[in-house]
């Protein structure tokens, strides 16, 4: 037979047999009594064991409502900070020069500079062909 401790509930027996068939009606009495007195002590310790695990529920529960309420906080403060870093890309994106734009602006510059010296290279042919022929 299993020990209290593995089943708390004693097994009631079958109820084609009675119980005890050979004692008299107070001794009935007080086996039935003894066995209710055994399942108000289950019944009671089941009750306290509920009890304490409806405790540790609600700790539960209100340590995950904690824990939600923060990361709902940290949630709304990750999205601040996602809409302040779109808000800085869009900045950039209209402010800032991308690769091909300066590519774009190194090519026209070039093509300004190479422009200039061919300018300057005939105005200084010019020059110099006509002071060779007014010189002498």
């Amino acid at each position: 037979m299993p020990s209290s401790i593995e089943n708390p509930v004693p097994s009631s027996q079958p109820d084609d047999e009675p119980p005890i068939a050979d004692l008299d009606k107070r001794a009935y009495y007080k086996y039935m009594e003894s066995r209710l007195n055994l399942f108000e002590a289950n019944l009671s310790t089941l009750r306290s064991d509920m009890n304490a695990g409806f405790d540790r529920l609600q700790r539960d529960v209100h340590v995950l409502q904690e824990t939600t309420r923060r990361l709902e906080l940290s949630d709304i403060k990750t999205q601040a900070d996602m809409e302040m870093l779109r808000h800085d890309i869009a900045y950039i994106r209209d402010n800032y020069a991308t690769k091909a734009d300066l590519q774009e602006a190194m090519m026209k510059l070039t093509l300004r500079i190479m422009g200039m010296m061919m300018v300057m290279t005939g105005s200084l042919v010019g020059a110099m062909f006509f002071i060779a022929r007014h010189s002498s």
